[in-house]
């Protein structure tokens, strides 16, 4: 290896004032101790000044986490989406102003295993959302439980899953164009990328979202509001979806259950109205065969009561004399009496 070498003063001198001087001009070697000694530096330190303050001061004050933000990088940088965003916003568990109200950590480094499911979402960022929005930041990406709860986060939310991202724009857009176009492209968006998107904004109260923040992530496609529920994503009062509110859910399960029970109601009422015309028509057959056995019974009473007339007359005597001899006294031996006994035994005068 060749050795460093220094030129010669008297050499520069010689030159200057027009003497050729050739002992001179030998180059001096130069040693290692002769070189100026710079200090180790952290990996991640090196670029320390390009990030902002916040940063600098949570990577100081940990520098134990240097060697994996710069391990995040160079696993980013394989995957092909470390340019999408700035590196550090992606280690950003919430805004300053609200890490600081609620006493929370601003930065976090996400465990290693998580870090692929970040790559879809940064890749649905560089293709849907930069070229339909223009540049955007982070407002909150991976986040401790402490941060989660500061940020309202649902328990399971995928920013525990370091697969989501809050967004905002850099340049300054109305809310209503910013929600509707990602309302739109969310609807174009292929299935297979598993868009997800909060879309929190109301046209009755835009004053809710000041940031106007949005959430991205590539868990599935679904949208959702200030109620995470589709009912209350925007996209729904754009048409994009038709998902009823529980409001409109409970009214028609209270109408649905009235017909129900006016139905219900409307059975029992026949099955009654049945019930009591059998009834009805059993007693009215019970009463009418009652008719008939007490006609039945009158008419026969009316044959033994017929009165006697020329017609009948002659019939009538011999009934008579039928009748009588019916009804003349026996003896004890159950023969009727004979003239003599009936004379004999009839008082004197």
């Amino acid at each position: 290896m060749k050795p460093l070498t220094r030129p010669n003063k008297s050499c520069a001198l010689a030159v200057t004032t027009g003497f050729l001087c050739v002992s001179a001009c030998q180059p001096v070697p130069v040693t290692k101790t002769d070189l100026p000694v710079k200090p180790v530096v952290q990996p991640a330190l090196k670029t320390l000044s390009i990030y902002p303050a916040h940063f600098q001061s949570w990577l100081t004050e940990n520098p134990e986490q240097a060697s994996a933000f710069e391990a995040l990088r160079a696993y980013l940088t394989r995957e092909g989406v470390a340019d999408v965003l700035p590196l550090w916003q992606l280690i950003q568990t919430e805004t300053p102003e609200t890490a600081a109200q609620c006493g929370v950590e601003g930065f976090a480094m996400p465990p290693k295993e998580m870090w692929p499911t970040m790559v879809p979402t940064l890749r649905l960022v560089r293709q849907e959302i930069v070229p339909l929005l223009g540049p955007v930041k982070v407002l909150s990406s991976f986040r401790t439980p402490e941060a989660n709860r500061c940020s309202s986060g649902a328990p399971q939310s995928p920013h525990r899953r370091y697969s989501a991202l809050d967004l905002s724009v850099v340049a300054p857009m109305a809310q209503k164009e910013l929600f509707a176009k990602l309302c739109k492209r969310w609807d174009q968006v292929p299935d297979v990328l598993g868009f997800g998107l909060g879309a929190y904004y109301t046209r009755s109260q835009p004053w809710l979202n000041k940031e106007g923040r949005f959430h991205i992530d590539t868990l599935g496609r679904r949208t959702w509001g200030f109620g995470y529920g589709a009912y209350t994503s925007h996209c729904r009062e754009l048409g994009y979806i038709s998902v009823k509110s529980p409001d409109q859910i409970k009214a028609e399960d209270e109408a649905k259950l009235k017909v129900e029970a006016d139905v219900l109601a409307k059975e029992v009422a026949d099955a009654k109205a049945k019930s009591e015309a059998i009834a009805i028509a059993k007693a009215k057959a019970k009463e009418d065969a009652r008719v008939q056995v007490l006609e039945a019974r009158k008419a026969a009473a009316a044959v033994k009561d017929v009165a006697v007339t020329p017609a009948n007359a002659g019939a009538a005597s011999v009934q008579n004399v039928i009748a009588s001899k019916t009804l003349e006294p026996k003896d004890k031996a159950g023969e009727s009496p004979s003239r003599e006994k009936r004379e004999h035994s009839a008082p004197k005068p």
